[in-house]
């Protein structure tokens, strides 16, 4: 075998712990292909720090090389904000990065960068020229941006770099006035600060209240991606709004709150490691006066304070960026904990071989399961459902741990059933659907088409059977809501089938809870009244006055679909079935 040399610091050790968290919640985690996704999203990071870290600390070539691609793309970024900004009426431009938070916090990395080099020496004189030029720019994009984050992020940059040349007090004074006049002249990016616009607009504390519940529930985290199946168990209400439990959030928009829920207290102390580790850098830079090291852990310390309320780590290029400045970082001001030779002889090297090709066999895979679901979603938009079940079927086979095939597949043999193919049809959806339910326990759609292909299934069994199936529906419409028990949509089909068995207690029961949670669903009105009618003709009557009245106040205020959905009313059989109830009551 051959000898290696190991020379791991104290920012090592974080990194490789950090992604070991990562990698074994892909054992660990309820939805396996989501985690694995990330896992190789983390991969990709820690290679691209592990190849920088073996470069020689001496080396300029690549620092200097990342700084020039950073600043050109920077600028480049810019052109295209303005561009979009101006031609194209974005209100918020993002570049080509998709969202403006991201394309603002890429500007302050250039704007340290620029700073920084322009400070060196060597330097000066050719920058002279071009730093008033870049960093005005800068500035200027990141307030087309009107990232609130962007702009307190160049705030507290620009109060440290000035101080270097003009000193803490007028350094302070400058950007004190800058901040004087965000303040003071109505501009866009006041406005976001002070929160006009949607009055309904979700809050990010929401978001990290459901986390911690999350973190409180697993304290050592429920595996990496799994937040977005977790928020519905642990959100807060939105009070004000039509639907108080209709938002929707994939991740706790911070990178803190999504390692403390996803990662529990090993993932929290990891990721609060590496900005102690990151202020211990700018310490030492500082003070060794390393300008390259500088403006690396400048970039560091910018993404870090901005993950606290963005998921800026979540995007592939950011991570990358990050890694690379990480590395300059640990080679440079970093000395080794543990600097040891190791031997790998060729059991080694042929079981890393042997990973390395079962990951690039399963990228493969999933890649394969990708073009395969393509052209299943192109066949079933153009209505050709068995063309479409047969790509979706392929893609489930080529990649058995993804759940959304089968479930597409499950969509496609539904869609034939109702074009009348048989009844087949209905039972291949259904075992499609429990196939995506068992690869994805953690997702509430799939046992929730279960409880309703199962209810459809009934109309061809005789009445023993038919109660089978129908309890197979209501428990698959309990597994959906113990996921998102905060659903009005899924308590009320689970009601609707509970008075088809006769349980009229129970279904009345559930609808109350429903409209306690959801004031305005006008359809839990209805069932309500329906369930009344035949014990309770006055608060039959009630409800269904209830319907019609939350209908006419909230029908013009509903602008998204699913809005109109909630608190849409079928008037002519309410007006009918007030009219008899008042007949009977002789009103």
């Amino acid at each position: 075998g051959t000898l290696s040399p190991i020379r791991l610091n104290f920012v090592d050790v974080l990194v490789l712990c950090l992604w070991a968290f990562g990698a074994a919640s892909v054992a660990g985690g309820g939805y396996k292909w989501i985690s694995y996704q990330w896992f190789l999203h983390h991969s990709a990071a820690l290679f691209l720090y592990a190849l920088l870290r073996g470069l020689p600390e001496a080396d300029e070539r690549f620092p200097g090389a990342a700084g020039a691609m950073l600043l050109v793309s920077a600028v480049a970024q810019v052109l295209i904000a303005f561009f979009q900004g101006v031609f194209q009426g974005e209100v918020r431009p993002y570049g080509t990065l998709g969202n403006p938070n991201f394309l603002a916090e890429l500007l302050v990395y250039a704007g340290a960068a620029a700073w920084v080099w322009g400070r060196r020496a060597e330097n000066r004189e050719s920058w002279k020229k071009w730093l008033p030029l870049l960093i005005p720019l800068f500035l200027a994009g990141i307030g087309l941006t009107q990232s609130r984050g962007g702009f307190l992020l160049a705030v507290a940059l620009g109060t440290f770099l000035l101080a270097d040349r003009v000193g803490w007090r007028k350094s302070a004074l400058s950007v004190a006035l800058l901040v004087a006049a965000v303040v003071l002249i109505p501009n866009p990016l006041k406005d976001r600060f002070l929160g006009l616009g949607d009055p309904f607009a979700f809050e990010r504390i929401n978001m990290w209240k459901a986390s911690v519940r999350i973190f409180l529930e697993n304290p050592l985290g429920v595996g990496v991606g799994h937040f977005k199946y977790y928020w519905h168990m642990a959100r807060d209400p939105v009070e004000g709004s039509i639907i108080r439990y209709a938002k929707y959030a994939r991740t706790p928009h911070s990178e803190f709150f999504s390692m403390l829920s996803e990662l529990g207290i090993p993932g929290a102390i990891g990721f609060l490691g590496l900005g102690a580790a990151g202020l211990v850098s700018l310490r030492r830079a500082v003070a060794w006066k390393e300008p390259v090291a500088l403006a690396a852990t400048l970039i560091l310390l910018t993404s870090y304070l901005h993950s606290f309320i963005e998921y800026n780590y979540h995007v592939l290029g950011m991570l990358l960026i990050n890694a690379a400045a990480l590395a300059i970082v640990s080679n440079r001001l970093w000395t080794p904990l543990l600097e040891k030779e190791v031997r790998t002889g060729p059991m080694v090297k042929g079981l890393i071989l042997a990973l390395l090709g079962i990951f690039l066999a399963y990228s493969g895979m999933t890649v394969a399961g990708t073009v395969l679901e393509e052209r299943g979603s192109d066949a079933f938009k153009g209505r050709r459902m068995g063309e479409a079940d047969r790509w979706f079927t392929r893609a489930a086979s080529a990649d058995p741990w993804r759940a959304t095939y089968p479930d597409s597949a499950s969509a496609a043999r539904y869609r034939l059933y109702e074009d009348g193919k048989g009844q087949d049809y209905l039972f291949g959806a259904i075992e499609m659907e429990q196939k995506a339910y068992l690869r994805n326990p953690l997702d509430y759609r799939y046992p929730a088409r279960l409880g309703f292909l199962f209810s459809k299934a009934t109309d061809h069994f005789p009445y023993p059977e038919r109660a089978r199936i129908l309890a197979s529906s209501i428990r698959s419409y309990d597994q959906a809501i113990a996921l998102n028990p905060y659903s009005a949509d899924l308590r009320y089909l689970k009601a609707s089938l509970l008075s088809m068995t006769g349980r009229k207690a129970e279904a009345r029961s559930l609808v109350e809870a429903i409209l306690s949670a959801e004031p305005r669903y006008v359809k839990g009105w209805t069932l309500l009244a329906e369930l009344l009618e035949s014990e309770d003709a006055d608060k039959a009557l009630a409800a269904y006055e209830k319907a019609v009245s939350v209908h006419s106040v909230y029908r013009d205020l509903a602008t998204e679909s699913y809005e109109k959905e909630f608190v849409g009313l079928d008037g002519r059989m309410v007006e009918a079935r007030i009219r008899l109830l008042r007949s009977r009551l002789g009103r």
